[in-house]
């Protein structure tokens, strides 16, 4: 990999390169070009469907968050014992 390939590079991509242990700029053109397997793109979404679903995630363990500190108070007080 020459200087001028390395400029070129996003972060990502050089963090890509040292992660995989790439020397050749070519190698991570041909692994990012690769077909994905048909696992993956069976579990893929669109991204607004994803962000729904991310949001939906983080409703739900913020709802289970605000009954735990609820079941803690009323354990707290001596309304439960």
């Amino acid at each position: 990999m020459t200087q001028n390939d390395d400029t070129n590079l996003t972060t990502f991509e050089r963090s890509l390169m040292r992660a995989m242990n790439l020397r050749d700029v070519r190698e991570l053109d041909e692994l990012l070009a690769a077909p994905t397997s048909e696992w993956a793109e069976s579990h893929s979404g669109s991204p607004d469907e994803e962000y729904e679903l991310a949001e939906r995630m983080y409703a739900e363990a913020d709802r289970h968050w605000e009954a735990q500190q609820r079941f803690n108070v009323l354990v707290e007080s001596d309304y439960l014992n």
